[in-house]
């Protein structure tokens, strides 16, 4: 029943299955920003090799939501947005294409990057940040998307 509901709401509103998926993308990125990453020179336990790895399995599970992929019918966000703006749709593409790849190329571990090279922890979480900023202020306007709060409670 939930899927029916959810593929056939392709209206535009708060109620919208893009605005519902476009709104997760968002929060699931504030997250991992917030909370995951936080400032990597002060929060050494926020990079873990365990949470480090969560975190590009995050980033990579938003990519598949993004392009559609997955085992049900559902008109991605790529292509919602590419139809509007192509240049925009595959900007965004890229951009999680690049943010995969820098995850992949971390792989040692927060002590190594703290002492060694802070810069590549500050440029991996600015470029989530960026891509973030995309999907707040270009995507949501260009596709009609509503921007919702997320908070803990669940309301």
């Amino acid at each position: 029943v939930y899927e029916g509901n959810f593929n056939k709401m392709t209206d535009d509103g708060i109620e919208g299955s893009y605005n519902m998926v476009v709104n997760q993308i968002i929060h699931g990125l504030e997250e991992i920003i917030i909370k995951k990453i936080g400032d990597p020179l002060i929060n050494i336990d926020n990079f873990s090799e365990t949470h480090l790895r969560l975190i590009k399995k995050s980033i990579e599970q938003r990519n598949s939501i993004f392009l559609g992929l997955g085992t049900e019918q559902f008109n991605s966000v790529y292509n919602h947005i590419r139809k509007k703006d192509k240049k925009l749709a595959d900007i965004i593409k890229l951009d999680f294409e690049n943010l995969i790849e820098e995850g992949n190329e971390l792989k040692s571990t927060y002590t190594h990057y703290y002492t060694i090279n802070p810069e590549k922890l500050i440029t991996y979480r600015n470029n989530v940040e960026s891509l973030m900023l995309k999907f707040k202020i270009e995507v949501i306007s260009l596709i009609d998307v509503t921007l919702t709060i997320g908070d803990s409670d669940g309301d």
